[in-house]
């Protein structure tokens, strides 16, 4: 089972805005479970790039797309095609930020992009440790092959200490004799 972030292409917006059977439902929820006025909604797109059509054992993938209405007008006097650090579209007049999902799961839509979500946000936080608790955010020196060392051995320190964190369990189950 695998599961990507979609990079958002002028032919993949081509196909979410020409796809008229697109039913978009809610994906963030109040704590009563009611669909929040102001979270993200999510559709299955039917999309099928180049790459994959080209391949005869190609996969079947299913691609999810969300969209959240952005909050923020243009003001008077600025710039109305101001490049946001995140993929943007245009439908019914309204302007949302939008991520896309590809998967060969069965699983459901919004369960599936909440796993991802999840996911992606683990990565944030391997980072800030390695940058922060295990110094590999400031480099020991001004050439390429030390700093990767520095950097290597970060990487090995934050493996070691999250086996530790594990417990013994984990190392006693990788002792054990086969049998």
């Amino acid at each position: 089972m695998k599961h990507f972030s979609v990079l958002i292409t002028d032919a993949f917006k081509r196909a979410v805005l020409t796809d008229k059977e697109l039913e978009w439902k809610p994906l963030d929820l109040d704590k009563s479970g009611n669909p929040d006025e102001k979270g993200r909604e999510w559709a299955e797109v039917c999309y099928v790039p180049n790459k994959i059509c080209a391949s005869k054992k190609g996969r079947e993938y299913r691609y999810f797309i969300t969209r959240q209405r952005l909050q923020e007008r243009t003001l008077a006097g600025m710039d109305a095609n101001l490049v946001l650090p995140f993929p943007v579209m245009e439908m019914n007049r309204t302007q949302y930020k939008v991520f896309s999902v590809v998967t060969n799961s069965e699983k459901d839509g919004a369960e599936l992009i909440r796993w991802h979500d999840q996911r992606c946000g683990r990565s944030e936080e391997v980072h800030a440790i390695l940058k922060n608790d295990l110094a590999s955010g400031c480099m020991p020196s001004r050439k390429f092959g030390a700093n990767a060392a520095w950097w290597w051995f970060s990487i090995l320190t934050h493996n070691l200490q999250t086996l530790f964190k594990r417990g013994d369990h984990v190392l006693h189950k990788a002792q054990r004799p086969r049998s």
